[in-house]
């Protein structure tokens, strides 16, 4: 939202105010705060303010509002500039910014879905927690890894088959947080990209011409879109380009990448600086509004680049690459680097990869080798055979 500058004493001639469309309120100790989704913009608001705000509801002038309460005009501009601090209402002579008109095609999702994706962006990331002793100090009890039923009756199944190229695949993906000096090549980039993100047929759904890819996404609507920072891939300028799923192909968006990009990108996470490539997934949300215009639908979009993700990874894994994946994403700074709006496109995801360490170990490598943890079988892998 772009408001005016800070309020003068008096209410400009002929200004008038309306509530603003992103908001949602709820009650805390302190009273009831009001909060923009789109500008992070909140507020605990006085009697008179909520008042005032109810009855925000159409364009309205300072006199007509100090009028219809029978209160001064001054008493009412002053709450009237509250409101406008914490982006509550908006000024009819404020043209709207790009951000706030994209933000009507949200209101299939208002609020439920708006309040979850806008207020999960962009957070304080920190590993830090108190330790004892150098033990971390978490604030409750460990909860248990596994659910047990113990009065239930209990089947034991037999044993599966580990064996095959899927198995082997799926047992042997690991989250990587150390990587090779090496560059990966443009062919296992490119085997990367198709296998997970490029189309492999269309398909006419009555009125929508659908892409069928390898992984599932609600409706066939697979709004997730990808961006590649290159890094360090063999044959590939270092830079941040878009991948075509149905031509097969990058397109270059800017020049140059390196490890302080990784930093800025994900600063919870300096131990991916080593990786070659990042993947950033969007999702234009214009796709999924055609079709599902309710807030559930806003969960398949998480749901789509969780299968995206996990299919970037197992092909990683099948290339002997080194994959990851996190959400601890610098969202708008991200954003800004692609060139897309946070509104009606917005990151959602990264999965990026490297080439394996030299020195790699059996399980998933940390950032210290000393960290590394030991491992154990699962029970039905300790069970003794008849």
């Amino acid at each position: 939202m772009t408001a005016p500058a800070e309020p003068e004493s008096s209410p400009p001639r002929g200004v008038r105010f309306r509530r603003s469309a992103n908001l949602f309120a709820y009650w805390t100790r302190s009273g009831l705060t009001v909060r923009n989704f789109l500008t992070g913009s909140e507020s605990v608001l006085s009697q008179q303010a909520t008042e005032i705000l109810g009855e925000l509801a159409q364009w309205r002038s300072p006199d007509d509002l100090a009028r219809d309460r029978g209160a001064d005009v001054g008493s009412t501009w002053a709450t009237l500039s509250e409101l406008l601090r914490c982006d509550a209402i908006e000024a009819f002579n404020v043209p709207p910014d790009d951000a706030e008109v994209a933000m009507r095609d949200w209101r299939f999702w208002c609020p439920e879905a708006a309040i979850f994706h806008f207020g999960t962006k962009d957070v304080v990331y920190s590993q830090e927690r108190p330790s004892r002793g150098g033990v971390v100090d978490y604030p409750v009890e460990l909860p248990a890894a596994t659910k047990s039923y113990p009065d239930a009756d209990k089947v034991q199944l037999p044993p599966y088959s580990q064996t095959g190229e899927l198995a082997e695949t799926l047992l042997a993906r690991r989250t990587w947080r150390r990587f090779g000096p090496e560059p990966i090549t443009k062919q296992d980039l490119a085997t990367l990209l198709g296998l997970t993100w490029g189309v492999q047929h269309w398909a006419d759904f009555g009125p929508a011409r659908s892409p069928l890819k390898t992984s599932p996404s609600g409706g066939a609507r697979h709004s997730i879109e990808a961006y590649v920072v290159a890094l360090r891939v063999d044959g590939l300028e270092p830079g941040t380009y878009y991948y075509d799923p149905d031509g097969h192909q990058l397109a270059a968006l800017s020049a140059g990448a390196s490890g302080d990009l990784v930093d800025e990108f994900l600063p919870q996470i300096p131990s991916y600086r080593g990786a070659a490539a990042l993947v950033f997934m969007t999702s234009l949300f214009e796709r999924v509004w055609w079709r599902y215009r309710f807030p559930r639908a806003y969960r398949t979009i998480l749901l789509e680049a969780g299968h995206l993700c996990q299919t970037m990874c197992l092909v990683a894994t099948r290339l002997g690459l080194a994959p990851f994946c996190t959400a601890a994403i610098a969202d708008s700074k991200v954003e800004r680097h692609l060139g897309v709006d946070g509104v009606g496109e917005s990151v959602i995801y990264l999965a990026g990869v490297g080439a394996r360490p030299p020195d790699e170990s059996e399980w998933a490598p940390a950032a210290n080798p000393d960290a590394t943890p030991a491992v154990h079988p699962p029970k039905h892998a300790r069970r003794k055979s008849p």
